[in-house]
């Protein structure tokens, strides 16, 4: 991971080092050292990272229709958070998959 390149996706997304670390289960330290030092980032950081600038860049397109029922649906199931909604209906159909293998 570059440090430069992810200097750039946290000021361009909003975020700072101390979400970094809290996203990474780390310190702000350790985070400052991903930057201040010459070695590589643990492979584990590395992949994380990877996931979440991923995860940012993701965008979701869908039609009126389809946001009518995934609105109904948040709303019979009591979210109000999009992304916890997401998150939690992907675990689920993914539970259900591995199940039925």
């Amino acid at each position: 991971m570059d440090a430069k390149k992810l200097k750039l996706w946290l000021r361009t997304n909003g975020h700072n080092r101390a979400w970094l670390a809290e996203q990474c289960s780390v310190s702000k330290r350790t985070v400052d050292g991903w930057f201040a030092s010459d070695k590589k980032m643990p492979g584990m950081a590395a992949t994380l990272i990877g996931r979440l600038m991923d995860d940012e860049n993701q965008k979701f397109k869908l039609d009126f229709d389809q946001w009518t029922l995934i609105d109904s649906a948040m709303k019979k199931t009591g979210y109000e958070s999009f992304g916890e909604f997401c998150s939690d209906s992907v675990k689920s159909y993914a539970e259900e998959l591995v199940v039925d293998i």
